[in-house]
């Protein structure tokens, strides 16, 4: 019986010095991944899927510690680090260029080291479904954002977000809302923006104002893109 137990906590010790092995390991890739600005883009092969476009230059690092689900575009130069809390975006996720999402942070209220010392709060992120995040966005460890948010470009989100709110600022706060009615009618209807349509220039519409009208003066080049020209009045000088 003895000998059970004694081989039985060697054997449990062995598996936790291999848990953290593997670990330490992990945190080291992701540690030259963050740090080696010679890395254009680093994409795992498990997010190289035809139901999700990561634009080049975007670093995703953790990823066993993140779940991205369908429909998503990640524009470039977005950065997506997750562990050993999880990062979950749902589906029809919209991220623009330049975002970074983290779930780590730093330790400072302690008088190992300053500016802060080398232990690492982890947090979980969750993104839900049919989201629209800006350029540039840092959204930071503990948030959930809520299915139907819009968050505008340069935002800071620091505190969760409900349902078809739309957030800027830094700190992000809340500065108007979807209509709700419309959006639960396009949920319904499965009316989705498909993530191939992003990038056939057929597909795009783009509405110029009035006041750009001396602009528009000049010959337009010829493009498969099509123009409309709002009906708003033209701002006076």
């Amino acid at each position: 019986m003895i000998l059970k137990l004694i081989k039985y906590e060697i054997l449990s010790k062995l598996c936790i010095a291999k848990k953290k092995q593997h670990y330490a390991k992990k945190c080291k890739q992701l540690h030259e991944l963050l740090f080696n600005r010679n890395n254009k883009s680093f994409i795992p092969q498990k997010f190289q899927r035809k139901d999700l476009w990561v634009c080049e230059g975007t670093i995703i690092g953790g990823e066993q510690f993140i779940d991205i689900g369908n429909n998503c575009w990640i524009g470039p130069n977005c950065e997506i680090v997750g562990g050993p809390a999880p990062i979950k975006i749902g589906n029809n996720v919209y991220i623009a260029l330049g975002c970074n999402i983290f779930n780590n942070n730093h330790k400072y209220d302690n008088n190992d080291n300053l500016p802060f010392n080398n232990e690492h709060i982890s947090q979980p992120i969750e993104i839900g479904n049919n989201v629209w995040i800006g350029m540039r966005v840092i959204i930071l460890p503990g948030v959930k954002i809520d299915e139907g948010v819009i968050v505008a470009a340069g935002s800071v989100v620091t505190k969760s977000v409900p349902k078809c709110a739309i957030v800027g600022g830094n700190p992000a706060k809340i500065i108007g809302w979807r209509n709700k009615d419309l959006y639960e009618k396009l949920v319904k209807e499965k009316k989705f923006l498909g993530i191939h349509d992003l990038d056939n220039p057929a597909n795009h519409r783009y509405i110029i104002q009035n006041n750009f009208k001396n602009y528009l003066s000049e010959p337009m080049p010829e493009t498969h893109m099509v123009v409309e020209r709002e009906s708003n009045p033209p701002i006076s000088s």
